[in-house]
């Protein structure tokens, strides 16, 4: 084993701190580092997740602000269904919501930082627990996009629902989750599952 190995390994075992892997450019490190691990792995890295396999044109790829309020009013899982004339897409929307601990299961509420909270978007379907179903047309993506930056109380999230959510009471909904599942299934033929529909909210 190389001596340099063996010094990582010695710091390790002794809680000393590592040396960083490279010398840091930016104020940024880890999203250096990411990009570092990105670009050494570009060869063997997952690109179906990326927006960019959405195959939605470029206007509307906008990414959402990586940290805004709106995420806190947002369930975790929204799925969203893009319809078409002859085609349709689907897109996750993760609401990330930031603890200062996760050290108690029965006050967690009182370690809630809302202001840190983040949302992710990604290509496909991420997760077995979607929540909502929103249902938008491309064109229509941008105006989505404003309400959800838009969301400040409850009263905004259930115009956000009135204008493109599926409720479970929706006379559609059992349509749009056909759609839904046939897609999921259309595009990961091997890893697609049931959708288990027992946290889907009617807000």
């Amino acid at each position: 084993m190389p001596t340099e190995a063996f010094t990582l390994l010695d710091s390790y075992y002794e809680h000393g701190v590592l040396p960083p892997p490279f010398d840091f450019k930016t104020d940024q490190p880890k999203a250096e580092l990411f990009r570092a691990l990105q670009a050494r792995m570009a060869k063997v890295l997952n690109h179906r997740y990326e927006l960019q396999q959405s195959g939605l044109s470029s206007p509307v790829l906008q990414p959402l602000p990586g940290s805004i309020r709106c995420a806190a009013w947002l369930p975790h899982h929204a799925q969203v269904v893009i319809i078409e004339v002859n085609e349709h897409g689907l897109l996750s929307v993760l609401s990330n919501s930031a603890y200062s601990n996760i050290s108690s299961i029965l006050n967690s509420q009182s370690n809630r930082l809302p202001d840190e909270d983040t949302l992710t978007i990604v290509n496909g379907v991420v997760g077995a627990y979607p929540n909502v179903f929103l249902q938008v047309d491309e064109s229509g993506i941008p105006e989505l996009v404003a309400k959800i930056e838009g969301l400040r109380t409850e009263a905004d999230y259930s115009a956000l629902l009135d204008r493109f959510g599926i409720r479970r009471t929706d006379e559609g909904f059992w349509a749009v989750s056909d759609r839904v599942s046939t897609d999921y299934q259309n595009s990961e033929v091997i890893s697609h599952g049931v959708l288990d529909y027992s946290r889907y909210e009617n807000r």
